[in-house]
């Protein structure tokens, strides 16, 4: 079959996230069963003719234009989609232009994210979240939709939105790493650097306790060890020197840091967004609960109650994200979805 990936277009590589390491796999498995596929990338209109205007207004004008990214980028996929038996494309760029052969795949739920941050948001955010929620819920009416974890599937399902069918994410076996850590105090953060959506501010505030976290990020702020982000391949092996990851991220829509993490045998302290709901049902002790005002607390208190019983919790994370992954049946699932939509067709 012909599959067109339409992913959303990071301009900077060591933005791209969860949604580009989904897109990645996907490709792969499916050259890897034979299927043709292209990724379809998005260009921004009318750029040649703002690039000499001052910056103020540039940035301005390229800001107005991404609050349209889902439209410019439906618009033009429809111009492809004939070329294609079926597109995959990410829930945030696409929007109802009509019928095409398109299933998206719901990576973030704008609601929700807006939801968990709302008091953290400035003016601006919120303005091009309004229509990020906009385009993604006509979208999410018009076409069939995949989501990438039960908490994307149970997020859209509280606005009314049922999915087409929930393929979770999971980590290939070649990411797995056969490690049995010891308690040996140093704690790890990987993730973008946003400073409330990842919950940074946070781990500024544990900082200030003298608990020292090495964060592996894209920005540096005061107070914490920053290190540049680390290729895939090289954070896992890098986990072998740390005992616990700290990831006080107030969205995700599932979390490939922690399941990987885990895989490493290293505990996990998260909220219950994203893989957290399904952790919080196996080891509730990794599940943070408490408003921002006391959740550096909880966090404190946590980390005591690991470390008394650490080759038990260790053990039981790893157990967890090997059963995860047997269980999510990433590659037969997404290999099925194909078979069904030629199915469809004939």
């Amino acid at each position: 079959m012909k599959v067109g990936l339409a992913r959303y277009p990071y301009i900077t590589p060591s933005l791209r996230g969860g949604d580009s390491t989904l897109f990645d796999r996907i490709q792969q498995l499916y050259e890897e069963h034979g299927h043709d596929v292209k990724n379809i990338t998005y260009r921004r209109p009318g750029h040649f003719l703002i690039n000499g205007l001052p910056p103020p207004i540039r940035r301005a004008l390229l800001w107005l234009i991404d609050l349209m990214l889902p439209a410019f980028f439906s618009f033009q996929i429809k111009k492809l989609h004939s070329a294609y038996d079926i597109i995959l494309a990410d829930s945030s760029i696409i929007t109802n232009v009509g019928d095409m052969n398109v299933i998206s795949i719901v990576n973030i739920d704008y609601q929700a994210y807006e939801d968990a941050l709302k008091q953290h948001l400035p003016l601006r955010s919120r303005i091009k979240l309004k229509f990020s929620k906009f385009f993604q819920n006509s979208g999410a009416k018009h076409y069939p939709s995949i989501a990438v974890s039960n908490f994307v599937t149970s997020t859209y399902k509280k606005k009314g939105i049922n999915v087409l069918t929930t393929i979770s994410n999971s980590i290939q076996e070649s990411n797995r790493i056969n490690h049995a850590p010891t308690w040996n105090g140093r704690f790890i953060y990987a993730g973008s650097g946003s400073f409330f959506g990842k919950g940074i501010d946070i781990l500024i505030q544990l900082a200030k306790r003298g608990l020292e976290i090495d964060c592996y990020t894209d920005a540096v702020y005061d107070g914490l060890k920053s290190f540049p982000p680390l290729p895939r391949k090289i954070l896992l092996d890098r986990y072998r020197d740390y005992c616990m990851l700290i990831f006080p991220s107030r969205y995700e829509s599932f979390g490939f840091v922690p399941l990987e993490a885990m895989s490493a045998g290293l505990p996990v302290l998260l909220r219950r967004t994203g893989i957290g709901c399904d952790l919080e049902n196996e080891i509730p002790e990794f599940i943070l609960s408490s408003t921002d005002e006391k959740i550096a607390d909880e966090i404190m208190e946590k980390i005591a109650l690991i470390k008394n019983d650490y080759e038990n919790f260790s053990r039981r994370a790893q157990e967890f994200s090997k059963n995860f992954c047997e269980h999510a049946n990433f590659d037969s699932a997404w290999l099925r979805l194909l078979q069904y939509h030629a199915k469809g067709q004939k």
